[in-house]
């Protein structure tokens, strides 16, 4: 753009002191292959520890989504290259490096400080040090200590493909559906959920605030951290916020407040005195069902209770498993399920088998749609084997069975709601056993029958395992997948959580000879 004039003279100026650079403008030739120079030059500064990227800043370079230097961007934190972002002219920030402090030159005044400039880019190349003590911006993040989001992105960001059906539908209520707050994406584990979050994030410049909630993490799990971080975050957006926030004692307002009241304070409050933007700003969270139970999801709670504090302006996107404790208090808002056996889905899926498989030099034994067939309409499931296949030296990929299920998702999906042993053998086991026995899918009033439990007791059941099993519109139940079947009868893969068919056609015999 019209700044590449700077860019030179950093090159130049870098060079002339002896370093080695790769500078995008000096290897990019007309009609050769951009992605892979690209590619080769950032691979190459991975190769040493010391090596950099300096990430120059502007409207043209960074604007979501078709900035220049996004994808470059993107591979470089799959890399885990340090970055030096430097605004040079003010620009929102892409949000995957929203923790940086970047070097801010926008003040410059043509050539002539230059050679400053060029100072204080060295220094903090060479003590890893992006940022001003006095700035406002270090302030609010040390006090605020917003989280560190980046090994999830780098997780979820490569290989992405395809979902442009979901986008077109976001897009359009985003820019159609003013009057809706909520844009909640629910589908089974594996389906993809986080993956398009992440890729909503690098494309969608109205996302401004994100959370990712991770099972297990209590950093992420925790309601008072992500209001912090989201403050953060919106102070990196909001000049007017960010002022207003100034004023907060926010080390007396956190040792004093309980969640609804730090969210009073850092968020509600400050936006309310903020004028009308000219582009309604998004909230992003991920994963919500990840921070409670299959009994009480505190973020979905907490949305319901106080998401009408906010102006009108802020809209939120919201990604879960279709589990009642995050869908009841939320049930005012439409879902968009992103179905596993959708046509649109499965097509995805053979895309991405396709484009992974497709860095196999010699090909592979196993065809894209073989794979995407077994994988019953589950992104994990697709992610795993092709790992698998890659990691394979190719002699060995004929001799590979492909595996029945995702084993992986349900012994997590256990661990989490079923800590009391002895109440899951008691409670939940005898309707999966007699669900593994069944010849034909049983009724509710069947099941019930088969355990000798009351209805409650069967709704209760199928409330916990509603991303498992469901019921269908002949108000039969069947499980989502085969695999987990599979999966649970298998004491060595289900452990502690096994199934017993046997058992499971006693208790059907005994329901028979009793009619």
């Amino acid at each position: 753009d019209e700044h590449i004039s700077f860019a030179r003279k950093l090159y130049e100026a870098l060079i002339a002191r002896g370093d080695e650079v790769w500078f995008d403008e000096d290897k990019l030739k007309t009609g050769g292959c951009w992605e892979e120079y690209i590619e080769n030059g950032l691979r190459w500064i991975s190769e040493d520890p010391d090596g950099k990227m300096i990430l120059i800043m502007t409207p043209h370079s960074v604007r979501r989504p078709d900035g220049y230097c996004l994808n470059e961007l993107a591979y470089a934190l799959d890399l885990r290259l340090d970055i030096l972002p430097i605004m040079l002219v003010w620009t929102t920030p892409p949000l995957s490096i929203y923790r940086y402090q970047w070097l801010d030159l926008t003040d410059r005044n043509g050539e002539t400080r230059f050679a400053e400039d060029f100072a204080r880019i060295i220094s903090s190349l060479e003590q890893n040090v992006h940022i001003d003590d006095a700035d406002q911006f270090y302030y609010l993040r040390n006090i605020l200590e917003p989280l560190d989001f980046l090994n999830d992105i780098s997780l979820y960001q490569p290989d992405f493909i395809g979902r442009e059906w979901i986008m077109a539908d976001f897009d359009k209520w985003l820019n159609e559906n003013r009057d809706s707050r909520v844009y909640f994406i629910t589908g089974l584990p594996g389906v993809g959920k986080t993956a398009l979050a992440v890729h909503m994030l690098q494309t969608c410049n109205n996302i401004m605030a994100f959370h990712l909630c991770r099972k297990g993490n209590s950093e992420k799990t925790s309601l008072r951290r992500a209001i912090c971080s989201i403050a953060y975050q919106l102070s990196r957006e909001l000049p007017e916020y960010q002022d207003y926030l100034m004023r907060v004692n926010i080390v007396q307002e956190k040792d004093r407040c309980n969640d609804d009241a730090l969210f009073d304070v850092l968020i509600a409050g400050p936006l309310s005195h903020c004028s009308n933007q000219e582009k309604d700003i998004l909230i992003l969270i991920d994963g919500i069902d990840e921070a409670g139970n299959c009994y009480h999801s505190p973020f979905s709670s907490f949305l319901a209770r106080n998401m009408e504090k906010l102006p009108q302006w802020i809209r939120f996107v919201l990604t879960s498993r279709p589990e009642d404790a995050v869908l009841q208090p939320l049930q005012e808002f439409s879902a968009h399920v992103l179905h596993a056996d959708s046509p649109e889905n499965i097509s995805d899926i053979k895309n991405y088998i396709t484009k992974r498989l497709s860095y196999l030099d010699g090909g592979c034994a196993f065809d894209a749609s073989l794979i995407a067939d077994r994988s019953e309409g589950i992104f994990l499931y697709a992610k795993y084997v092709c790992n698998e296949l890659m990691s394979r030296a190719h002699g060995s990929q004929v001799n590979y069975e492909l595996p029945a299920g995702i084993s992986a998702i349900y012994y997590d999906f256990f661990n989490r709601n079923f800590t009391d042993i002895a109440d899951y053998r008691n409670s939940i086991r005898p309707f999966i056993e007699v669900l593994c026995a069944q010849i034909e899918p049983l009724s509710i009033d069947r099941l019930s029958s088969c355990c000798g439990k009351d209805i409650d007791e069967v709704n209760d059941f199928l409330a916990v395992f509603k991303s498992m099993i469901y019921v269908g519109d002949d108000d039969k139940i069947r499980p989502y997948h085969t695999s987990f079947i599979d999966w649970i009868v298998d004491k060595r893969k289900s452990g502690i959580y096994a199934a017993s068919v046997e058992r499971g056609t006693e208790n059907i015999f005994n329901y028979l000879t009793h009619i």
